[in-house]
């Protein structure tokens, strides 16, 4: 890089995820292989992309398992890739591999989503990593609960946040600052032990959640 081009400057830092120049260029650390949609000949799984926002450019990627009788019904299963609100996709190899072998062993049918990154898009367009945008999810499921009729409640099994990234610790964080705008501390998209009234009124019995030993943001977990 040239040091006397003053646009190769860096302002932003966050090591692991990206860097951002003073002429608005994102450089990721990390970066992923495409992978295209596919049809497993071994497992019997298949896979298909399909716009569901075209305006907003929001894409999911099916996993549809194989089907062994005509009516058929499968659990559904909604994953959102992790990063820290930056990296990775829906559609890189690393998930892609996992998704098939989770579709067949589970016999689930997986719908994978593809959203706008960080820092390009401030949340809450990336709306946080994949375990917090299940936990938003929930939240807001459980928050409509009461508005729907019996035969249009949906069945919410359970709830597993791997790696999750959430705040309340009283540490600043130089990621959730840099990729919010409007970084409310006690928000309940960041620190959800601060409302425990939504909490008791999720509408799922089971949650799973994990941290990483190693991962930079293992202590939002």
């Amino acid at each position: 890089m040239d040091s006397t081009n003053p646009t190769s400057e860096v302002v932003y830092d966050i090591p692991g995820l990206f860097k951002v120049y003073k002429d608005g260029r994102v450089e990721r650390y990390r970066k992923h292989d495409f992978a295209p949609p596919s049809d497993n000949p071994i497992s019997g799984v298949r896979s298909k992309d399909v716009v569901i926002v075209p305006e907003d450019n929001v894409i999911v990627r099916l996993y549809l398992p194989k089907i062994t009788q005509n009516d058929e019904k499968f659990p559904l299963l909604v994953y959102f890739h992790g990063g820290g609100f930056a990296i990775e996709s829906a559609f890189s190899t690393y998930y892609d591999s996992y998704l098939h072998s989770l579709a067949a062993e589970t016999n689930v049918l997986a719908v994978f989503i593809e959203y706008r990154l960080a820092p390009e898009y401030k949340i809450p367009a990336c709306n946080s990593t994949g375990a917090n945008i299940a936990y938003n999810m929930m939240m807001r499921a459980s928050a409509d609960e009461d508005k729907l009729g019996v035969g249009e409640r949906l069945k919410l099994v359970g709830m597993a946040l791997i790696h999750p990234y959430f705040g309340g610790n009283n540490k600043p964080d130089p990621i959730w600052s840099y990729c919010c705008p409007d970084p409310k501390s006690d928000g309940p998209r960041y620190n959800p032990a601060a409302h425990p009234n939504l909490l008791s009124r999720f509408v799922c019995s089971k949650i799973l959640i994990c941290t990483g030993g190693n991962d930079i943001i293992r202590d939002g977990g």
